[in-house]
C-alpha cells in the first residue's frame, strides 16, 4: 500500500466499512431515523445481509477495529499497527522489531477510576512535541526503547493509522523488545479509540518495565516547562502517554509493502462526530457527517452496485462482488451482492419501504 493513500480498491472488489454507523446513546438513533439517506437505503434493498456479528462489551478491539485488522492480515484482536506502519514507511523493511506507538495524552484522574482525554484536544504544536520527545527520550532508551518521530501523524490517512480518531493526535513510533507479546506479561495495547472516556485500568501495560516509565513520565511532565508554559495559558497539560498497536509482525507479514493489501475502503467520516456525540450528547454534527458519507462515498458504492446487476446479463461477465459494512461498537453487518432468486426478487415487491427497512436493520447493531 502507498504510505500516503488509501488503498486502491481492486476492479473486481469493492467493499466499505462504516465505524460508528449505529452509536448506543438512544438519542443517536432516535437522530438516525430522521436522516434522509437515500444512498444507503438503495444499498440496503439491493445488497444481501449477511447476519449480524457481536463481540463482548470487554473486548480490546471495538467490531470495526477487527475487521479492519482482519484485512490487513494483522491479529484482530492485538493488531500491530505500530510494526506494520513501521514497514511500510521503510523503518523495519523485514518487520523483524516490536514496536508501539506512543500518544502523549491528558490521563483525568478520579476517585474511582482513571479516564483518558481526548489527545486532539490538546493541540500540541511541533516545537512542543519535540521539546517533550527531547526531555522523554533519554528515560526511553535506558529501557531499551527508541523513540522515532515521523511525519505528523495529523497528515497520515486512516490505512496508516486507522484505529485512531481523525484528526490523529501527535504521536511516536517506538521500538523495543518490551513490546512483543510473551506469556510472562501480555498486555493488550487497545487503541486510543477503544481506551477512550472508559476506565483504563484493565488495559494498563502489565510489564513492569512500562508501568515505571509511566510514573516516571508523570513526575517528568508535573513540572516540564511545556506544562507550565501551557498551564499560565489555560491550556489543558500532558501528564502521560498511552500506548497503543503495539507488538511484532514477526517477519511474518505475507503483503509486499509497496503493494495494496486490502481492497477495503475505511470511511472515517462519522468517527470524530460519534466521539463528540458520545461526551457531549449532541449529535447535529454526526447526522450532518451520516449525510455526507450517503452522498460522497455510498453513492459511488450504489453506482458499482448497479453497473454490475446492469452487467450480470452479459455472457461470461465476471462477477463483481460489492460489500457493505456497517458497524455499532460491538457489532457489524454486512451486506454484498450475489445472485438473487427470481422468488427473492418477488418477495422484494412487498418489503417495507427503503427507509423502514433500513430502520430495521439499523436496530439490529
Amino acid at each position: 500500500m502507498p504510505p500516503h493513500s488509501q488503498a486502491a480498491p481492486s476492479p473486481a472488489s469493492s467493499h466499505v466499512l462504516v465505524p460508528f454507523a449505529v452509536c448506543e446513546d438512544p438519542a443517536s438513533r432516535q437522530a438516525l431515523r430522521q436522516l434522509d439517506l437515500p444512498n444507503l437505503d438503495a444499498l440496503l434493498q439491493s445488497l444481501l445481509p449477511q447476519g449480524v456479528l457481536s463481540i463482548p462489551p470487554q473486548s480490546p478491539t471495538l467490531a470495526h477495529e477487527r475487521l479492519w485488522a482482519s484485512a490487513h492480515q494483522l491479529n484482530p484482536l492485538t493488531p500491530a499497527w505500530a510494526a506494520w506502519h513501521a514497514q511500510r514507511s521503510g523503518l523495519d523493511p523485514l518487520g523483524q522489531w516490536a514496536w508501539a506507538w506512543i500518544t502523549p495524552c491528558y490521563w483525568q484522574v478520579a476517585q474511582a477510576q482513571v479516564t483518558l482525554s481526548d489527545p486532539n484536544e490538546l493541540k500540541l504544536s511541533a516545537p512542543e512535541l519535540q521539546a517533550l520527545l527531547v526531555s522523554m527520550q533519554p528515560y526511553f532508551a535506558e529501557d531499551g526503547i527508541e523513540l522515532v518521530q515521523v511525519q505528523h501523524p495529523t497528515k497520515l490517512p486512516p490505512p496508516l493509522l486507522p484505529q485512531m480518531p481523525t484528526p490523529m493526535p501527535a504521536s511516536w513510533l517506538a521500538k523495543g523488545e518490551v513490546f512483543r507479546s510473551s506469556d510472562v506479561f501480555s498486555s493488550t495495547y487497545v487503541s486510543l479509540e477503544r481506551a477512550l472516556d472508559q476506565d483504563l485500568t484493565p488495559w494498563m501495560p502489565a510489564h513492569p518495565t512500562l508501568r515505571r516509565l509511566q510514573n516516571e513520565m508523570q513526575m517528568l511532565l508535573y513540572t516540564h516547562p511545556v506544562n507550565e508554559a501551557r498551564s499560565q495559558a489555560r491550556r489543558p497539560t500532558v501528564n502521560s502517554f498511552w500506548i497503543s498497536g503495539a507488538g511484532a509482525l514477526d517477519g511474518t507479514s505475507s503483503s509486499n509493502p509497496s503493494s495494496t493489501s486490502s481492497s477495503m475502503q475505511y470511511a472515517q467520516d462519522l468517527s470524530r462526530p460519534a466521539l463528540q456525540g458520545e461526551l457531549q450528547g449532541d449529535w447535529q454534527a454526526w447526522g450532518e457527517a451520516w449525510r455526507a458519507l450517503d452522498a460522497q462515498t455510498l453513492a459511488p458504492l450504489l453506482a458499482k452496485v448497479r453497473s454490475a446487476q446492469a452487467g450480470a446479463s452479459e455472457p461470461h461477465a465476471p462477477h463483481r462482488q460489492i460489500s457493505l459494512t456497517l458497524c455499532s461498537a460491538f457489532k457489524s453487518n454486512t451486506f454484498s451482492s450475489g445472485n438473487v432468486s427470481a422468488w427473492s426478487r418477488f418477495k422484494r415487491v412487498f418489503q417495507p419501504s427503503a427507509t423502514v427497512r433500513r430502520h430495521a436493520l439499523m436496530e439490529q447493531l
